[in-house]
């Protein structure tokens, strides 16, 4: 424990893959935490690559690492004990989550704000009118695809649905 929040203080800071994810709880807990192994392939920049195991409680219903992600870690240089650094990531923490959430309504045009028009099924973002219906007093397409790009350099749309939403709005044009 003690380690763990030396690491957390002094550690090198690296990017780390999730490899695999595991849960280690071996008996059901009434408060609902189980322990997740979290088999990490870490690249920091002062060494080579290394494989790192992180065990850590997490409420089976709140947002953890999961296989595939890419997250910050700190490490020790000498053990290579690694612990996460959630904290201020929109994926994992909730006050991160809704300071994201209100940057990136703040940066869209008012109308697209105060729900006008009707919402798409992405993050916020208001469809365009219907085919062939007269195009709303102020839909603004380039501001929409502003918007969907900065959605897309968030993380919060994939590369598959933001060119799929990108076609739309470019359809409607």
């Amino acid at each position: 424990m003690f380690d763990k929040r030396r690491i957390r203080k002094n550690g090198v800071i690296a990017q780390a893959e999730v490899v695999s994810v595991e849960d280690r709880s071996r008996f059901a807990t009434s408060d609902g935490y189980h322990t997740f192994e979290h088999t990490l392939q870490v690249r920091a920049t002062e060494r080579e690559p290394f494989t790192a195991v992180v065990r850590q409680q997490f409420n089976i219903i709140d947002l953890r690492p999961k296989t595939g992600q890419i997250l910050q870690v700190r490490y020790d240089p000498k053990s290579l004990e690694c612990v996460f650094v959630l904290e201020g990531d929109p994926r994992y923490d909730v006050d991160a989550m809704n300071a994201r959430s209100a940057a990136i309504r703040s940066g869209l045009p008012e109308a697209m704000r105060d729900g006008t028009y009707e919402r798409a099924t992405v993050a916020g973002i208001p469809a365009a009118p219907p085919a062939g219906a007269p195009a709303a007093a102020g839909f603004d397409p380039v501001a929409r695809l502003e918007g969907l790009a900065r959605l897309h350099a968030a993380g919060v749309l994939t590369d598959a649905e933001f060119a799929e939403q990108k076609a739309k709005v470019l359809a409607d044009t």
